[in-house]
């Protein structure tokens, strides 16, 4: 269920940025349309009564086309500048899923990067971080569980009277929380 919502708001990250896009990409020809009209039917008709040459007439009346060329690069260059953050998006949330999910508690929470993905290395390091998180964790609860076999037969030992039964049993369960120490010291360092 999240993750179906998490794509959903991909999908929606994607949108608005090709919103952007086309808002960039219309706003650049309207403002260079704007400029081509006003400068033909304003400023060409007063200037060009006083030229003579053509080269500066051509050149006159050329200037709005080359100002709107420049603008029209400059969107541009400013939408092949942000469309690749749509390909960067995908996997940035799906990492952010993940740590949500292991955040409550699922540590089988993996990352799948398919093909090329530029991030395709974090989510690699991320999913053998948390296998072995997963493993460590594992044998924490196997040797915990161990604890508690122990602990039910030092009482056993105890109410049979049987000291030598019981301290080797304690001992036992020293071992064990030597092995308990030494997880939590990976786990932490």
């Amino acid at each position: 269920m999240f993750a179906r919502l998490l794509r959903a708001e991909s999908v929606l990250d994607n949108a608005r940025l090709y919103r952007t896009a086309t808002f960039m990409g219309l706003s650049a020809v309207m403002a260079s349309a704007a400029i081509i009209w006003y400068y033909n039917d304003n400023v060409l008709g007063v200037v060009s009564s006083g030229i003579s040459d053509r080269i500066q007439l051509t050149l006159l009346a050329l200037m709005p086309y080359m100002i709107s060329a420049v603008i029209s690069a400059i969107t541009a260059i400013g939408v092949m500048n942000i469309l690749p953050t749509a390909r960067m998006a995908a996997p940035v949330h799906q990492i952010v899923a993940r740590l949500k999910e292991i955040g409550d508690g699922d540590l089988t929470a993996r990352v799948r990067m398919d093909g090329e993905d530029p991030l395709k290395d974090v989510g690699n390091a991320f999913n053998g971080a948390m296998s072995s998180l997963a493993d460590q964790v594992a044998h924490w609860k196997i040797v915990n569980r161990q604890q508690w076999g122990v602990l039910c037969r030092i009482r056993q030992a105890v109410e049979e009277k049987d000291e030598e039964q019981a301290l080797r049993f304690v001992a036992e369960m020293e071992q064990n929380w030597d092995r308990i120490a030494e997880i939590e010291q990976r786990l932490i360092a």
